[in-house]
């Protein structure tokens, strides 16, 4: 086993890691050396920064790409969008499923309860997978709109 993480480490210096924000530190942390940190920390960032920094040096190298499997809702558009951003520079991508992104339909009691009985002022979603997957919970049931005097989160009078 010892011999499968020097090899491993050496083929991680011989390729470029590209990662943004948290990520990078996660990275960094377990010794895998960030080449390529983009100022905008984003999928798309990630595509800028290797057009300004390695486009020309990078045509036809094949890229890694770990993405997440996703189930029960439909893909966030990001992925593809990156994966198609990656490619419009000539990279040879390889997307490979790295962990997985499911709905949960059900079990979800103890949310549904404090949406439903108006003990949540607001709700923030991170991505639309969420918000999809809470409006496949919520299909048919959803509480009733709020009283007057319950003015929503940046709604303009």
């Amino acid at each position: 086993a010892l011999g499968l993480a020097a090899d491993l480490n050496a083929l991680l210096r011989s390729c470029t890691v590209c990662a943004i924000g948290e990520d990078a530190k996660a990275l960094e942390e377990t010794g895998i050396a960030v080449g390529l940190l983009p100022a905008e920390p984003s999928p798309a960032g990630i595509v800028k920064e290797i057009e300004a920094q390695a486009a020309g040096r990078l045509a036809g190298a094949r890229i890694l790409v770990p993405v997440p499997l996703v189930s029960g809702v439909p893909e966030p558009n990001v992925v593809p969008k990156f994966v198609a951003g990656l490619a419009a520079l000539g990279l040879d991508v390889h997307r490979v499923p790295s962990y997985s992104t499911r709905a949960v339909l059900s079990g979800n009691e103890v949310e549904e309860r404090l949406i439903f009985d108006g003990s949540i002022d607001a709700i923030a979603f991170s991505s639309t997978a969420e918000a999809t997957a809470l409006a496949l919970r919520l299909r048919g049931r959803l509480p009733p709109a709020r009283p007057p005097g319950h003015p929503r989160v940046g709604s303009h009078p």
